[in-house]
């Protein structure tokens, strides 16, 4: 694997330096708050790296369990080293939004945001109604 040779933040590097950066074309990057979370990424070090890159910003938030806590057994995401990786409201996993916001204050992005939500049921509407008001009081406060 990968991870037992160069940790995440070190890859993600050296993607930048010997592809992003020697494209001779416009190529963008997603920011995805939950999958920088999931790979044991840090918001505050990710968004500096790319900052010139970021073109998009996917917003949703996850909480690790271990795989020895872990009690679920369907629709289940994991992380490379087999932790349950769980769907929560927004603020109420492990994703730093507030971080997140701020670097995104600090490089200047004024791009769009895309709110990523996993519910199956028109009921959930409220769920997707909280998400947006975190969002926007949480980016306010950055």
């Amino acid at each position: 694997m990968i991870r037992d040779k160069i940790t995440i933040y070190e890859h993600h590097r050296i993607l930048k330096l010997n592809l992003i950066d020697n494209v001779k074309r416009d190529i963008g990057v997603v920011a995805d708050f939950g999958n920088i979370r999931q790979v044991d990424e840090k918001i505050e070090d990710f968004i500096p790296l790319f900052s010139d890159k970021i073109k998009h910003v996917h917003l949703k938030d996850f909480g690790i369990t271990r795989k020895d806590k872990r009690t679920k057994n369907s629709d289940e995401f994991y992380t490379i080293d087999k932790d349950y990786i769980g769907d929560y409201l927004f603020g109420e996993g492990d994703v730093n939004f507030k971080e997140g916001f701020s670097e995104l204050k600090k490089i200047g992005y004024d791009g769009y945001y895309a709110i990523e939500r996993t519910e199956k049921s028109k009921d959930d509407i409220d769920k997707y109604l909280k998400n947006i008001e975190y969002v926007c009081e949480t980016a306010r406060l950055s």
